[in-house]
């Protein structure tokens, strides 16, 4: 039986706002909430489980959001991994407001955003954690008839 070892160093790099790298490999945080991308998951102890294993397999980069769960997956990323490795990036998004599973309405009045990038850091804060180390920008996406982007974000570790 032959064992596979992967790492995500073996991805390769890639730069975030020009100045910020991390593994092309990531990890997605949606799928770690319950059905529907609501409330806490089925299996709590295998989500930060997998969560912990991370950083063990060279992954550098969490994509989460506030409206998974909602707050779920930023509470359990807390849980598993604080105090944070040293080069961990967490990037949480706001915009979203959720009322049950799979209901999404955006949100994007700047008041509503800033609102939860404050919420993302209380959550993530704890003794000057995640939101310590923030660069201070906040992405802002607009729907035309493409999508446009000013501004990196990106929380540092």
């Amino acid at each position: 039986m032959t064992s596979l070892s992967a790492n995500a160093t073996d991805a390769g790099t890639f730069s975030i706002g020009g100045d910020l790298a991390v593994h092309r490999l990531g990890f997605g945080a949606m799928r770690i909430t319950g059905p529907g991308i609501w409330g806490p998951p089925a299996d709590h102890d295998e989500a930060i489980r997998t969560l912990r294993r991370l950083p063990e397999i060279g992954v550098n980069f969490i994509d989460t959001a506030d409206s998974y769960g909602p707050d779920v997956s930023e509470w359990l990323i807390k849980e598993a991994l604080h105090p944070y490795p040293k080069g961990l990036v967490i990037a949480t998004k706001g915009g979203l407001t959720r009322s049950g599973p799979d209901i999404w309405k955006p949100v994007g009045r700047p008041e509503y955003l800033l609102q939860q990038v404050l919420r993302a850091c209380a959550i993530s804060a704890s003794n000057r954690s995640i939101c310590g180390n923030c660069t201070g920008s906040i992405p802002r996406f607009r729907r035309t008839s493409s999508l446009t982007r000013s501004g990196p974000s990106s929380t540092r570790n």
